[in-house]
C-alpha cells in the first residue's frame, strides 16, 4: 500500500541534509557534541597529542593577520592537508561542465571520474577575509554527480564548516562557525579543534570510499543515485527501531512529496520541517489518541537534523474546512462538535492548549458523525507555552481569540473560543452554550 511523505524544500540550513545521507549524519551529530560533557571523548572522537599539537598551531596561525587570502592559505593549509592527504588532493582552479571558471578554492580533495575528466570533490577548502564559502562551488558538479560535499571556510580569525548535496538544489548547511578569538583559554579552543579535524577526516574518508565505489556510474546528465530520507535516530544509540520505509518514487515535480511503501497498513507518514525542540507535543497526541479523538501515533522520535519523524494513522474522511466550501456546504451533526469538546475538555484538564484548532486541523469521518483532531505542532502548557513568532494574524485572526498575537502566551480560553467559532460556522450550538448564554444573560440582567 502507498502512503505520503511531506517534505520541505530550502536551500538553506532550514532542512538538514543529514536527513538524506547517513555519512552528514555522522558529520552533523559530531560536530554537534562538541561543547557537551562526554563520558569517554574517544568513542567519538579520535585526538592524540600530535593532533593537539597540530591544532595549537593552527590556532596561532589563525589568529595572524595576513596581507592577502593566498598567504593565509599558506599558512593554514597544512592542518587540512594532515586530514585530507591521500584522498585525491588537487589544488588548481575550478571549471564547470562548459569550461566556465567558476572559483579558485584553495583546495580540494576528490575521486578522479574518467567519463567526465575531472575531479569529483568531496572536500573543498576556501580561505577568504571574510565569512562565507564565495563562489568556489559548482552546482552543475552536484547536478552531474549527487555527491555529497564538505565546505570548510577559514576567515579572519574563525572556521566554518559546511555540508551539501543536491536534492532538488543543492543543499547547504552551515553545521559549525566558530571564533577563535572569542576564547581565552586556550586548552578549550585547541582541543575543539582537535575535535572538528577528528570528524572531518572520518567523515571525508566515509565519503571518498562511496564515491570511490559509483564513480564509474557517473554519466553527464544521469546521477547515480537520487536521495530520499533517511533518518537516523537522535541519538544514533536509540535502541527503539525506526519504521521501516520504502521510496518508489516522487508525487510532485520538485520532490515535495514522495510515495512512500510501508510494512504496517493504514500509516501515514510525517516529516517536520520546524527544527523546534518542542515543535510536537507528543503528550497531547496520545490524551486524544486513547479515546480515539485523534489518529492513533505509532511512533515519534528525534531524528539527527534537529527534526521529528511522528508516523501516525491514516483517518479516512475530509478536513472540516472542506464542509464550509460551495461543494460540501452542509451543517455537520452536533456529535461531531461533542467530540471537539470532549477533545478540549481533557487537553484542559492536563493544562493543555491545542493551540490551532481550526477546521482544516479537524477531520470527519465518512459519515459526518465524528471528530478527529490532529496536528499538534504548537499545543502546550496553559499559561507557559507561547503561539510561534510567525502565525499568520491576518488570515487567521477570524478563527483564533482576539488574545491569540505572535509570540503570545496561550490560554485554554483560545479553545473554547476556537470552538465556538467553529459551531456558529458549521454546526448548531450546543446545550451546554445555551445554557451559558442564558447565565450571561441574566447575570447582565
Amino acid at each position: 500500500m502507498e502512503y505520503y511523505g511531506v517534505l520541505y524544500k530550502f536551500i538553506t540550513s532550514i532542512l538538514a541534509n543529514a536527513l538524506f545521507h547517513p555519512h552528514l549524519v555522522t558529520l552533523h551529530y559530531k560536530l554537534g557534541k562538541l561543547d557537551e560533557p562526554i563520558e569517554d571523548p574517544s568513542q567519538l572522537f579520535n585526538v592524540d597529542a600530535d593532533l593537539l599539537e597540530a591544532s595549537h598551531e593552527f590556532f596561532v596561525l589563525s589568529l595572524a593577520i595576513y596581507e592577502s587570502e593566498k598567504d593565509r592559505s599558506t599558512a593554514t593549509g597544512d592542518f587540512f592537508k594532515q586530514a585530507f592527504d591521500g584522498q585525491g588532493h588537487e589544488r588548481r582552479p575550478y571549471y564547470s561542465n562548459n569550461g566556465d571558471l567558476i572559483g579558485a578554492p584553495d583546495a580540494i580533495w576528490g575521486t578522479e571520474c574518467k567519463s567526465l575528466n575531472r575531479i569529483l570533490p568531496h572536500v573543498m577548502i576556501e580561505c577568504k577575509d571574510e565569512q562565507g564559502t564565495g563562489n568556489s562551488g559548482d552546482e552543475t558538479f552536484f547536478e552531474t554527480t549527487n555527491f555529497p560535499m564538505i565546505l570548510i571556510c577559514i576567515y579572519e580569525p574563525a572556521l566554518s564548516i559546511y555540508s551539501a548535496l543536491l536534492l532538488e538544489r543543492v543543499v547547504v548547511n552551515n553545521l559549525l562557525t566558530l571564533n577563535l578569538a572569542q576564547y581565552v583559554d586556550r586548552d578549550v579552543v585547541v582541543l575543539k579543534i582537535a575535535r572538528i579535524h577528528s570528524v572531518l577526516k572520518e567523515c571525508a574518508l566515509l565519503i571518498k570510499t562511496e564515491n570511490d565505489q559509483i564513480v564509474d556510474q557517473v554519466v553527464p546528465g544521469n546521477p547515480p543515485r537520487r536521495y530520499f530520507p533517511d533518518p537516523t535516530s537522535n541519538p544514533p544509540s536509540n535502541l527503539t527501531p525506526l519504521p521501516k520505509l520504502t521510496y518508489r518514487g516522487g508525487l510532485h515535480h520538485e520532490n515535495k512529496l514522495f510515495i512512500i511503501q510501508h510494512n504496517i497498513s493504514s500509516i501515514r507518514c510525517l516529516y517536520a520541517a520546524d527544527p523546534l525542540p518542542d515543535w510536537y507535543n507528543e503528550t497531547a497526541h496520545k490524551l486524544l489518541a486513547e479515546v480515539k479523538l485523534a489518529p492513533k501515533l505509532y511512533f515519534f522520535q528525534r531524528m539527527i537534523g534537529d527534526r521529528y519523524m511522528v508516523v501516525m494513522e491514516r483517518l479516512e474522511g475530509l478536513p472540516m474546512s472542506l464542509y464550509s466550501t460551495r461543494a460540501f456546504k452542509t451543517k455537520l451533526e452536533r456529535s461531531v462538535f461533542d467530540d471537539i469538546e470532549s477533545a478540549l475538555t481533557i487537553l484542559h484538564a492536563k493544562c493543555i492548549v491545542h493551540g490551532d484548532l481550526r477546521a482544516e486541523n479537524i477531520i470527519i469521518d465518512p459519515e459526518r458523525k465524528h471528530a478527529k483532531v490532529v496536528d499538534f505542532g504548537w499545543a502546550g502548557k496553559s499559561g507557559k507555552a507561547r503561539y510561534p513568532a510567525t502565525i499568520n494574524e491576518v488570515q487567521f485572526k477570524t478563527e483564533w481569540d482576539f488574545d491569540v498575537n505572535p509570540g503570545g502566551i496561550m490560554d485554554r480560553s483560545h479553545g473554547r473560543f476556537a470552538l465556538q467559532h467553529l459551531r456558529h460556522r458549521d454546526g448548531p450550538p450546543s446545550q451546554i452554550e445555551e445554557q451559558e448564554t442564558i447565565m450571561i444573560c441574566f447575570i447582565l440582567q
